[in-house]
């Protein structure tokens, strides 16, 4: 490394440092190789081949796998290096727990008005991307206390939706992970040996189109450190492979919800085309965002101040979680529940 030092003094380098860190945080967990393509961090950092590029690279990332391939889009994996932020937020000024924001997220969170990008049929805002954590005590501070999300968000949902086009459909697996998940994470995590956490994610991916195998740019692998040992064992598992086989047949149901795909072989034969990894998460995220519409004009009725995140949000005032559970089933025909807390009591 060379003995190159940013002026932190200066503000776009400061702003330069924010971003890289935010970045960092978004894309990475600690102890996990995480995949960044290049365009990613030219976007966050800057050329890293210059300076401070290349500065804020070497310090907050460590290569963990240097192998990539533009055709098949393939990254190369980074490990985040804790010393490292650690040392570049001290020498910015910047504490890790306070979390310094731009003028523009401070002004937001003063007036509770929160600005989002729309993609996808989802609400992005800057702060979703501060670590949990940070976010609730930066959040409690400005006075959102009140944290709520909707539990098990994803499988609830799709499970309606396609009781709706099939009243008959059995899903006992699936449904037993919807009002049991901790329960059945750690059976799962006990079995194969990754952790609860890891169950979640891994299960989250399957529903939306995510493939349990061993390849590099699969995003179940990449949630698995790359472990061929744990896609293995996942296989082999009786309790993940139940809710797999559910999650097969949730999918044949919502399959009408599309327009019908065909496919012809080489040989002159047509089938039907599978559902797509964007195709059902763009009906999940459809789902979640006419929930959360029905949610967010209620907060609005009741001149409560929120931050959305997804499948949840914090706000400046208490509403009762049965209220909102009401609302939504009486405009949208869902049940769903709701987790709550509040910051100080976290």
């Amino acid at each position: 490394m060379s003995n190159y030092q940013p002026n932190f003094n200066d503000p776009r380098i400061l702003a330069r440092v924010k971003r890289a860190l935010t970045t960092v945080a978004q894309y990475t967990k600690s102890g996990q190789k995480s995949w960044i393509s290049s365009k990613e961090l030219y976007k966050h950092f800057g050329n890293t081949s210059r300076q401070p590029g290349k500065y804020l690279k070497d310090m907050l990332l460590t290569v963990a796998d240097p192998y990539y391939n533009p055709i098949t889009g393939i990254c190369k994996k980074y490990i985040r290096n804790e010393d490292g932020i650690r040392e570049v937020q001290r020498l910015a000024g910047i504490d890790p727990m306070g979390y310094q924001l731009t003028p523009e997220l401070e002004q937001q969170l003063d007036s509770g008005d929160f600005e989002y990008n729309e993609k996808s049929d989802r609400l992005y805002n800057p702060i979703q991307y501060i670590p949990k954590q940070v976010r609730g005590s930066i959040m409690a501070n400005k006075g959102f206390e009140y944290h709520y999300d909707i539990e098990a968000a994803a499988p609830n949902l799709l499970v309606q939706r396609a009781k709706k086009l099939n009243p008959d459909l059995s899903l006992p697996n699936l449904e037993y992970y919807n009002n049991n998940r901790s329960q059945v994470r750690d059976a799962i995590s006990a079995n194969t040996g990754i952790t609860p956490a890891q169950v979640k994610s891994v299960i989250n991916g399957v529903l939306q189109g995510g493939v349990v195998s061993c390849w590099q740019g699969g995003k179940i692998f990449q949630a698995l450190d790359y472990s061929y040992n744990s896609i293995t064992n996942l296989k082999h598992d009786p309790v993940f492979q139940g809710i797999q086989s559910d999650i097969r047949s949730l999918w044949q149901t919502l399959k009408e919800e599309f327009p019908k795909r065909y496919l012809t072989d080489k040989n002159g034969n047509t089938r039907s085309q599978r559902l797509s990894s964007k195709q059902k998460s763009e009906l999940y995220r459809l789902l979640e965002n006419e929930v959360g519409g029905v949610i967010r004009r209620l907060l609005r009725k009741r001149k409560i101040k929120c931050l959305w995140i997804h499948d949840g949000w914090c706000c400046n005032k208490f509403i009762d979680p049965l209220d909102v559970e009401l609302e939504v089933r009486r405009v949208t025909g869902y049940s769903v529940k709701l987790e709550w807390n509040k910051y100080k009591d976290m």
